[in-house]
Parts: C-alpha cells; structure tokens; sequence
C-alpha cells in the first residue's frame, strides 16, 4: 500500500527562489541499492497556524525529479537517490511542509 509522509524539518524556500534538493534512504535499503519508488515529492505552503505567511498567494513548484545511483567511491553507493527543485514563484518567503508519497510496495512488471 503507497505511505503518504509529510516532513516538517523548517523548509523555507525565498520569493522567486529554486531550492535544489537531494533525498535518500543510504542504509536503509540491502546492499544492492534497491530504491524506494515510484516517489512523489511535493512542496506544500504551510497555512498561518503552522507557521506560513498568506500575506500573499504562495506558489511553489516541485519539478525536475530524478532518479540517480550514486557511483563507484561516493557515499551510499550504489544505492538509489532522488534530486528536484522547488521554485517559488510568490513575491514573498514561503515556509513548506515537504510531503512524499511513495508506492515502493508495487510489484514491478518487467518488459522485453
């Protein structure tokens, strides 16, 4: 069954900003570098209550997903990470929640 994760660590991206992620599980998975996904990312503005600012419209967009395996000698190899972007097209800083669903649970169906 895909999990929906929401993360709260602070994220904060500055008006008519790209923030530049990186997100991996390096421990997590056995030695073959098994990933995670199919994963969605998306960057969620955090409503007044939580700490977001609506002073504004906010608008975020999480584009520019890949699905990289670190190489020979770096860190985690050969395991599976994920980079993308968040863009802020709002005129002010916009605090997010970064949420996360994941469909790691699917079966996978090989074509040749």
């Amino acid at each position: 069954m895909p999990s929906h994760v929401r993360i709260d660590r602070g994220f904060i991206v500055g008006a008519d900003q790209t923030a530049y992620f990186s997100w991996n599980w390096f421990g997590d998975d056995p030695p073959d570098g098994s990933n995670k996904g199919p994963v969605i990312f998306q960057a969620v503005p955090k409503n007044p209550l939580q700490g977001g600012n609506n002073s504004a419209t906010n608008v975020l967009a999480t584009h520019d997903l890949a699905v990289c395996r670190a190489g020979p000698g770096e860190p985690g190899s050969p395991e599976v990470f994920y980079t993308f972007q968040i863009t802020n097209g709002s005129s002010i800083d916009v605090p997010f929640f970064l949420e996360m669903i994941m469909f790691d649970d699917l079966p996978i169906q090989t074509f040749t």
